[in-house]
């Protein structure tokens, strides 16, 4: 998404970097003084912030999390269809039109769309209202800090606001990493149940989610969905390969030719072949 600025809230915040909790990360609040002058306080997120973002935040990254959040998004994006009907998204608030709730935001969300607004890659929030959106699923990686959300209130919200599947990829779990997935049902959310190698089926995709060596990948049938980064590795490798066939095709000919030149030198040679 596109920076942008400050949130336009008339507080009077006083901050002390000294003693705030600053692990999540930060937010700007506009400030105007008694003659009028606009500052900007930088104020530390609280995990209720972390629940409701508001777009300009700054969130402190989390390495594992965020390849996590970047392969799924890599992956769905990939294997969705090319006519934009069902999109994914990242890095994006989602107005889900809960009365009294504030917009979420989800690590990894598809969404039916009957047609996608011109400007959607640069939207900070996609109201589903609006747009006329049927929230399919909804991926959430935790991480230490904010695991609370993920495993709890948003678990309610998701299920209010009819997300018909919601998958935990739960990688800061107490015990061990899992994965825990939830499909609605008439009576409200009902626990998925994994296949016999532990994936989930995700259902309005087409793909399998699984954990496996620390990091959280999707597999088509038995083939793993590749991430940006992988596919650049394999273009790469492609590249060499065509250069290296490339090369010996232009050393081939050069052989050829200079075979050529001999068997010439010896036909106007005296000693050449007769015809």
């Amino acid at each position: 998404m596109n920076p942008v600025m400050p949130l336009e809230q008339d507080q009077n915040v006083a901050v002390d970097s000294r003693t705030e909790d600053w692990r999540y990360g930060r937010r700007y609040l506009r400030r105007v003084d008694e003659h009028g002058e606009v500052t900007y306080d930088e104020v530390p997120l609280t995990l209720e912030d972390m629940l409701h973002p508001e777009e300009g935040d700054e969130h402190v990254s989390v390495p594992g999390h965020s390849r996590d959040c970047r392969r799924l998004y890599d992956g769905l994006t990939l294997h969705l269809p090319k006519d934009r009907t069902v999109v994914a998204l990242d890095d994006c608030n989602v107005d889900l039109c809960l009365p009294g709730i504030s917009g979420l935001r989800p690590d990894v969300a598809v969404l039916e769309v009957p047609r996608v607004p011109q400007d959607f890659d640069d939207l900070g929030t996609f109201h589903m209202t609006k747009h006329q959106g049927v929230p399919l699923l909804f991926i959430e990686v935790t991480s230490r800090d904010t695991r609370k959300n993920d495993v709890g209130i948003k678990l309610e919200y998701y299920e209010q606001a009819g997300v018909k599947q919601y998958v935990l990829v739960d990688r800061a779990h107490p015990v061990s990493p899992r994965l825990t997935g939830y499909v609605l049902g008439p009576q409200g959310f009902e626990v998925q149940q994994p296949d016999g190698r532990g994936r989930l089926w995700l259902h309005d995709v087409g793909l399998w989610i699984a954990y496996e060596t620390d990091r959280a990948v999707l597999y088509d049938g038995d083939e793993v969905v590749p991430d940006s980064e992988e596919l650049v590795g394999r273009v790469i490798a492609a590249q060499q390969e065509a250069d290296g066939e490339r090369i010996r095709a232009e050393q081939a000919e050069l052989k050829i030719l200079e075979l050529q030149a001999q068997l010439q030198r010896l036909k106007d040679s005296d000693g050449g072949p007769k015809a």
